[in-house]
C-alpha cells in the first residue's frame, strides 16, 4: 500500500500562506472566507459545502450569500476612500439588463473591468416568488456564466431599453479578518454606496473605519436591489478611475 505523508508547517508559516492566498484571490466572484468561528470542525465544513451550494447555483442552507447594509455618502459621487493602509481590489461594474427577463428572474449581463483587463458573464437569479410583489427576501439562486466579448455584444442588443445600464465601482477587501465588498451606484441620481458582508458576521461587535458609516441594513430591501434602480433614468457623475466603459457607453 501507498505510505500517506503528513505535512506538518509552523503557526507561522500557515498564517503567512493564509495570507499570501486571501491577497491572491480576494476580488474574485466567488470569493469566499470560512473562517473558525464554529463550534467544531464538522460545522466548517457544512458551512464550507453550502457555500460551495451557492456559487453552483443550487439551493443550500444558507440562501442569501451576503448582508447588505446602505452606507451613508462619503467621498466623490458616495465612492467611500478607505485608508492607505488598507489593500484594495478596484473594479469597474457595468450591468445591462435583459429584454426577457421574467417576473421572477434578474437577467443581466456584466462586464468587469480591472486596469486593461475586462472579464464577462451572464448572470441569471431566480427567486421562488416574483419579484413584482412586496416580498423580496433576497434569497434568489444564481447562476453564473463566463461569455466571450463577441457574446457580450449580441446579448447587450437584447437589453432591457427601459432600463438604464448600471455603472459601479466596486472595491473589495479585508477588514479585521472579514472579507468585504462595497459597491458604489454611479450613473443615477441619487447614487449610493452599499456594503456586502458575510450573513454570520456581527456588524455590532465591529469597528470600521471611519469612510464606512453604516446608515441601515437593506437586505431584504428590494428597492436598493440592481434590479429596482435599473428603473431610475441614467444620471451624469464625476468619479472615473479610468475609462472603464467604453465598450457599450
Amino acid at each position: 500500500s501507498r505510505r500517506r505523508h503528513t505535512r506538518l508547517v509552523s503557526d507561522w508559516s500557515s498564517d503567512v500562506c493564509s495570507s499570501d492566498l486571501k491577497e491572491a484571490w480576494y476580488g474574485h466572484p466567488n470569493f469566499r472566507i470560512i473562517d473558525n468561528k464554529v463550534s467544531d470542525f464538522q460545522e466548517k465544513m457544512h458551512r464550507t459545502f453550502n457555500t460551495v451550494l451557492q456559487m453552483i447555483g443550487e439551493t443550500s442552507e444558507s440562501p442569501k450569500k451576503y448582508s447588505k447594509y446602505l452606507l451613508k455618502c462619503t467621498g466623490p459621487d458616495c465612492v467611500p476612500e478607505l485608508p492607505e493602509d488598507v489593500k484594495v481590489q478596484g473594479f469597474e461594474l457595468e450591468d445591462t439588463f435583459l429584454a426577457n427577463s421574467k417576473s421572477n428572474t434578474d437577467n443581466r449581463i456584466r462586464k468587469r473591468r480591472q486596469g486593461d483587463n475586462c472579464f464577462y458573464e451572464h448572470i441569471i437569479t431566480e427567486y421562488p416568488r416574483s419579484l413584482n410583489r412586496n416580498e423580496y427576501l433576497g434569497d434568489g439562486v444564481e447562476r453564473r456564466l463566463q461569455i466571450t466579448p463577441r457574446e457580450y455584444l449580441v446579448l447587450y442588443q437584447t437589453r432591457d431599453k427601459y432600463r438604464t445600464t448600471l455603472k459601479k465601482y466596486r472595491q473589495c477587501f479585508i477588514w479585521q479578518g472579514q472579507y468585504m465588498i462595497i459597491d458604489t451606484i454611479l450613473n443615477v441620481k441619487g447614487g449610493f454606496s452599499v456594503l456586502y458582508l458575510d450573513p454570520s458576521c456581527k456588524v455590532e461587535e465591529m469597528k470600521f473605519p471611519e469612510s464606512i458609516q453604516i446608515d441601515r441594513e437593506v437586505t431584504n430591501v428590494k428597492e436598493y436591489t440592481s434590479y429596482e434602480v435599473s428603473k431610475l433614468k441614467p444620471h451624469p457623475f464625476r468619479f472615473k478611475a479610468r475609462d472603464a466603459f467604453a465598450l457599450t457607453g
